[in-house]
């Protein structure tokens, strides 16, 4: 029995209501990068949510509805997002490598989204 990767997540509070809901289904799952996402974002590649391969077409079923949400500005109701950095970039940019060269925590580095329509932050 082989384990695959089924999605990967860009937060632990995304990837444990999938992990939950496979598991009322019976589905074994487990996840893996999960305390490594929080210290080092943007470093790895998201929190992934690992299962048996055996069980892989029955899981997309089920978290298909999950993965569709679409993420809507809140200022224009444009669905143009993208997931960035934010405000202040070059210093968060800064403070990773830094982080990275040390081995040490990143801190409070969190993503934001921004409307490419209207340019608002959220």
């Amino acid at each position: 029995m082989e384990i695959v990767r089924l999605i990967s997540c860009n937060t632990a509070f995304d990837a444990n209501i999938i992990k939950t809901k496979l598991e009322s289904e019976e589905i074994e799952c487990f996840i893996t990068n999960e305390n490594f996402s929080t210290i080092y974002p943007f470093l790895t590649g998201g929190i992934d949510i690992m299962i048996n391969e055996k069980d892989l077409e029955r899981a997309k079923e089920l978290i298909s509805d999950e993965t569709k949400k679409e993420v809507v500005c809140p200022n224009c109701g444009s669905k143009n997002v993208h997931l960035g950095l934010g405000k202040n970039k070059i210093k968060k940019i800064f403070l990773i490598l830094i982080a990275v060269l040390s081995f040490a925590p990143v801190g409070n580095v969190k993503s934001q989204y921004k409307c490419k329509d209207c340019k608002t932050l959220f």
